[in-house]
């Protein structure tokens, strides 16, 4: 504390009755315009200690309450007490722009500039120069919350109640370093920086109750958030929660008609542990805008970026449409292989999500780490095909640079697709015979000299091991064959020469100009030659190994995402499909299942499937199906061999089968089903 400031504050303490202010600009020795100032400065440092200067005009000032020995004794040592007003001397013109903002948005009132200037020691002049930069701040990041100055009086964050608490938000995201901040959430780096600033600034809410609340939000919705939208989330709870304890929100929010993605229970539960725990809770202004708050948590939820892909990863309803539109422009502009790498349609769709939603809600969004690094000519190149999706979709204008996450996702695709480019290795085959297998290879021999025909073999003899060791590059066939060790293109039937060569020539045009094709690991192919190739099944003999085939494909099953219902009464919905009116059985379905679950969830790792898979003695028959982008392979429990054997041909193919597991994220059943019958007749 400044000596002049301790000198007004021990005659105050030694007169407790009302002292005229020149009085006091005499005995210390100060203009009284100075004492004003002093005065207003040691109002602001008072309130931290519960006491406050009464002020009378015409007549003087005195102070109300009286400190402690512990408060006078930290004063008389001139110990400035942890997260008070002077921990934020010192602050650089930039993050006092920052926390600026943050405490306009907290302060929810007219703030003098000379409170300003006592917060960060600094003049008034210091103060109106950082106002001007944040005006440009605000501009630049599209935030429709404003500065309002009111000369000779004050400034104010200005807004609608949505819009301060963006600019706010943002404002915190700034001033505090993420990995710095999510130290103090995760671990409780009380005494640390963001701690300090945070608690100067007013962020009041107990960091334990909102960290155990958000923790509540992650297990009932299926995954976890990256840990820098983690920080976001509670930054944003910290503020929503202070601002409501002010008054209600209601229609002041002027949410935008947006569908949450995250369902408005889950955005319920969460805001009433952290309003309870606020003490805001007991705020009586109406249900309206209690429901306000929600579907404004839904919304920000839905804008949160996951920490990993999973079948449980919520969406904006309406995304697929511009993801689509996005690999159709891909296509046409560079056309690499992605059809193949069954990841990028579902991570895309996360993403892009997460993209569209911040955007709209003014959501801060960061840049990863290391997307610079040869983003650039990529992400121009999305930029022209995305940017026009979003505007015409959603209303929304991106730039270049907001587009390199979307050019990572894409370049992980191209990098899964690298390869040297050679003449193209060609393998045929033909379901109809052999016949037809010699003369397809014989037209491609004379018509495109580009490409090397490896051979033309039987469909049970082209396995992923063949085809590896063959350097196959496409595998041409009239049958699709659910192999994963090279591209396939399956030839329109019935067969005619006179279309084959326009066909073939648009085929080879696209993986002419890809960059590579996908090499699988020729180690992890071998290890499941016994699962996908012929050997397995022939030991079973082909009669049997045919009805079980047909046994599951007649008992697959498919329900589309949008009547699949939420994740936690998944194994309640399998157990009906696969037992059908049979309650007692459906009902012991459902306990080995959930009996299975318990020993961890199966999630594939590179489509982020959800297998749901256990023995019962439920059912007589083997189950599959497709529920949303979950799948369940339920085997009675005493299944013959050859069953076990083609379930796990399914198993396997989920996990190495690019266009089955692409067809399951998209929700495609005529293609699911293709595809299964595919993989069940590798092995007949």
């Amino acid at each position: 504390m400044k000596p002049r400031l301790r000198r007004i504050l021990d005659l105050l303490l030694e007169r407790r009755e009302f002292v005229p202010v020149p009085e006091l600009a005499g005995e210390i020795g100060a203009g009284v315009r100075t004492v004003f100032r002093d005065i207003q400065e040691l109002e602001f440092l008072l309130r931290d200690y519960g006491l406050v200067i009464e002020k009378r005009r015409s007549v003087g000032i005195r102070l109300l309450g009286t400190p402690s020995p512990e408060i006078e004794r930290e004063w008389l040592a001139a110990a400035p007490r942890p997260g008070g007003p002077p921990r934020l001397a010192g602050l650089g013109s930039r993050h006092r722009q920052f926390a600026t903002l943050v405490y306009l948005g907290h302060a929810d009132r007219v703030v003098k500039l000379n409170e300003l200037a006592t917060l960060f020691f600094v003049s008034d002049s210091c103060v109106s120069g950082d106002l001007k930069e944040l005006d440009g701040y605000l501009a630049d990041r599209g935030l429709s919350a404003t500065l309002d100055r009111q000369r000779g009086i004050g400034v104010t964050l200005a807004g609608s109640e949505w819009a301060v608490r963006m600019a706010a938000l943002h404002g915190a995201a700034e001033l505090t370093h993420p990995q710095e901040l999510i130290q103090h959430i995760l671990f409780d780096a009380a005494d640390g920086r963001p701690a300090r600033l945070l608690a100067t600034l007013g962020f009041e809410a107990d960091r334990e109750s909102l960290l155990e609340a958000i923790t509540g939000a992650e297990s009932r919705l299926g995954y976890r958030f990256s840990w820098n939208d983690l920080a976001l989330l509670f930054l944003y709870l910290a503020i929503a929660t202070r601002r409501a304890a002010l008054g209600p929100a209601g229609a002041g929010l002027l949410l935008p008609n947006l569908p949450p993605s995250v369902p408005e229970s889950v955005a319920r539960r969460l805001w009433l542990a952290c309003a309870s725990g606020a003490a805001c809770a007991a705020d009586a202004s109406g249900a309206s805008a209690d429901e306000t708050e929600i579907r404004a948590l839904a919304l920000f939820l839905s804008a949160l970026e996951p920490g990993e892909i999973r079948e449980s990863n919520r969406c904006h309803p309406d995304i697929d449409r511009a993801v689509s539109a996005l690999l159709a422009g891909l296509e046409r502009e560079k056309s690499p292989l992605y059809s193949f790498d069954s990841r990028l349609f579902h991570t895309l769709r996360v993403g892009l999500s997460g993209l569209v939603y911040k955007k709209i809600l003014q959501v801060p969004r960061n840049v990863p780490v290391g997307a610079q690094n040869g983003s650039g000519e990529l992400a121009e190149t999305l930029h022209g095909i995305l940017a026009p999706i979003l505007a015409a979709l959603y209303g929304i204008t991106v730039r270049a640079e907001e587009l390199v996450s979307v050019a990572m996702t894409v370049r992980a695709a191209e990098e899964t697709l690298a390869g040297s480019r050679r003449r193209f290795r060609v393998l045929v085959t033909c379901f109809e015979g052999i016949f037809l297998a010699q003369f397809i290879a014989a037209l491609l021999r004379a018509h495109f000299p580009e490409v090397t025909v490896v051979s033309a073999l039987s469909c049970d003899r082209a396995t992923d091991p063949w085809i590896l060791a063959n350097a196959v590059d496409l595998v041409v066939t009239t049958f699709p064959s659910g192999l994963s060790a090279a591209p396939e293109y399956v030839l329109s039937t019935p067969f005619d020469p006179a279309s084959f060569r326009a066909e073939m020539a648009d085929v080879l045009a696209k993986l002419g100009k890809a960059e590579g094709i996908r090499e699988i690991d020729a180690e992890g192919a071998r290890e499941g030659e016994g699962a996908t190739g012929g050997a397995a099944a022939e030991n079973a003999g082909p009669d049997r190994a045919i009805d079980a085939a047909l046994q599951i494909m007649g008992n697959f099953s498919f329900v589309p995402a949008s009547e699949a219902g939420p994740e936690s009464g998944r194994t309640a919905l399998i157990a009906r499909i696969a037992c059908g009116a049979n309650t007692a059985s459906a009902a012991v379905l459902q306990a080995d299942l959930d009996r299975r679950e318990r020993l961890g969830a199966v999630v594939l790792e590179e489509s982020g499937i959800r297998l749901y898979h256990c023995r019962s003695r439920a059912v007589s028959e083997p189950r599959v199906g497709v529920v949303g982008p979950s799948c369940f392979l339920i085997a009675p429990e005493r299944a013959p061999d050859e069953t076990v054997r083609a379930l796990s041909r399914v198993s396997v193919a989920l996990i190495e089968s690019v266009e089955f597991t692409r067809a399951i994220v998209r929700g495609e059943a005529s293609a699911i089903r293709r595809q299964l019958f595919s993989v069940l007749a590798t092995g007949l």
